[in-house]
Order: C-alpha cells, then structure tokens, then sequence
C-alpha cells in the first residue's frame, strides 16, 4: 500500500510503484490524462508529507479530507481531477496485490455539469479558421485536423490517434473509426460530410511516407514533433501540443480568441451546429460518442435556454391593471 510519509527505505519502491502506474496510464489513455493522473498523484503525496501529526497509512477518512480541502480553493471539475487519480492508483493498485482499496466507499465529488467552460465559434470563425489554412502540405493538413473537429466532433486526441488504417468506405460514405474517450478500442465511427471529407483527400495526397500508421504526420523541415536521426528526418505522429498551438495560433491571428475560446471550442461548435439544424438527441450522441445522452442533453439545454428563456415571460404590472384591462375589453363600443 502507499505510504504517505516514506522513509528513505521505502522511498526509492514507492517510486518504482509509481512509475509502474504511469506505463499503465500510457497504456491506458491518450492525450494529457496519464500526465493530469500522475500530477495529481504527487499533489496528494505532497500535502500528505505537510500534514501534522503525519498520517500513518492512507485512509478513506484521509482522502475525504483532502479532497474537502482541495474544493475549498479549485472549481469542482478539478477536484473531480483529483479523485479520478486517486481512484485509478488504487484500483490499479489492488490489482497489484496491495490490498484494500481506500476509494472504495467514496462518492465522486459533484462537477459543474450542466454549463459548458468553452464558447462554440460562430460559423464565420470555423469557416475563417478553415480558409486560413494555405495550399502547402502544412496547410492541407491543418486544415484536415480542424475540419475533423469542427464537422465530425472529434477531439483532439481522437484526431492524433487516427491510422490511415481507421478510413473506410460504407454504402457511399466516407467514416473514420475512432479511439472515444474511455474507451480501449476504436468501437465508434463518424461520417465524414462533404467539407470534410474533401479536407482529407486533400491533405492524403500530399502525405509523405509510407501509406500506413498515422494520419496526422510531422513534414521534412518542421522543428516541432519531428526528430533528428542519423540518417536526417524521421516521419512522427503529430503530438497534442502542436495541434493546440496551432489552431491557437490561427485563432490569435484572426482575432478570435478569448479566454473561453479554444481548440475544444471546435467540438463545442459542431455539435451545437448540428442540434440548431435539426439533429435529434440520438443523433447528437452518437457524433459525439458521449457515454450518456445526459452529457448529450446539455446542449439541448443550452439552446432552449437561450431560444425560449423564461425571463422573456416575465411581466410587471401595476396592483389592479389586469382588472382594469378586462373590464374595457368588455364595455360596448360607443360607435
């Protein structure tokens, strides 16, 4: 079991434990999740290590303490963060042998579900985005990425996750497989609509390399996720943060970006799009892949909220008016 205040004897096999953890979390999950995990990891380790009297082994009590803590200065979703980590370091864990699980009875903190932390961009912006993207390989392949967000919902990951091997054409339709987030397998597909598809095409003729693995690839002269070896250039699977840097640096150039606009807000876009021109729940879910039609129906709310809010039925009037009002309504005309 972890010990909260190691001694220096048992310190050096917490390590390995630790980093055991983390191949298992770069196994498990794609994007930044095995980093978030691992950081907040240390930070419980960290505020074990202060408390007085230290704590003599990790317990529920324990953890419920922090985690009260942590929701007196962080926002709900990032004490949800904070419990997710833990939750998987110690089912791991128990997996491993090491005992009982200290998460087991601990309900999951509540998060700020119901309101969305990122604008959509207005059709304008996506369709700005898009043209920004010039006729250089470079461009073709920016332009792939964000039409894949902003047509077919797909995060980030999935976008950098994608194989050429993912690509397959049915009853017409080009549809691309994808690694949802939770999920261990490519299970889920989306349907690729003209712009998109197009984008694609457009970007897979000038792909270099061989016609396997990624999709998404570093270009000969880039210094970002590309390395050097002997022979010179190496052909690599582009990383999240030069995604991120790029759509955010084309945001900035175009004037768009806010602190409530980022790359998440392609994704944000296309699924309020597709609800605003008539895509039922069922619908909406299945792009998305949400593993609940719950997360799906926030958008819903989010709409009628804004297309039918209740304010707008709110009336004032004076002690006596509606009487008032009823009782010329039914006095003869004098004509």
């Amino acid at each position: 079991m972890l010990a909260p205040v190691p001694t220096k004897e048992i310190e050096a096999q917490q390590e390995a434990v630790i980093a055991q953890w983390q191949k298992h979390l770069e196994r498990t999950y794609r994007g930044k999740t095995p980093y978030q995990y691992h950081y907040c990891l240390r930070k419980f380790l960290t505020w074990c290590r202060i408390q007085e009297p230290p704590p003599a082994s990790v317990s529920k009590e324990l953890i419920e303490t922090y985690l009260r803590e942590l929701g007196k200065r962080n926002k709900p979703n990032g004490v949800k963060s904070h419990y997710k980590s833990l939750r998987s370091f110690f089912a791991w864990s128990v997996e491993q042998g090491a005992g009982s699980n200290p998460m087991e009875k601990i309900k999951s903190p509540k998060s700020s579900e119901g309101v969305h932390q990122r604008d959509e961009l207005t059709d304008a912006e996506v369709l700005a985005l898009l043209e920004d993207c010039g006729p250089t390989p470079k461009g073709r392949r920016d332009r792939a990425m964000i039409a894949l967000m902003a047509y077919c919902a797909l995060r980030q990951a999935e976008v950098l996750s994608a194989d050429l091997a993912d690509i397959e054409s049915r009853e017409g339709r080009m549809i691309l497989w994808v690694l949802g987030k939770g999920r261990t397998g490519k299970e889920e597909y989306v349907v690729l609509p003209v712009p998109a598809e197009e984008a694609l095409r457009d970007w897979l003729a000038v792909r270099p390399g061989p016609k396997t693995g990624a999709i998404f690839t570093s270009l000969q002269g880039e210094r970002k996720g590309i390395r050097i070896v002997r022979r010179g250039w190496k052909q690599k699977r582009i990383e999240l943060n030069t995604l991120r840097e790029m759509v955010i640096d084309r945001m900035k150039r175009l004037g768009m970006k806010t602190p409530r606009k980022s790359t998440h807000s392609l994704r944000h876009s296309a699924i309020t799009n597709a609800i605003r021109n008539g895509a039922d729940p069922m619908q909406a879910m299945a792009m998305a892949r949400h593993l609940s039609v719950n997360t799906t129906m926030i958008y819903y709310h989010e709409r009628n909220r804004l297309k039918r809010p209740a304010e707008d039925l709110i009336v004032y009037s004076k002690p006596g008016a509606e009487e008032k009002i009823s009782h010329d309504q039914e006095q003869p005309s004098s004509n």
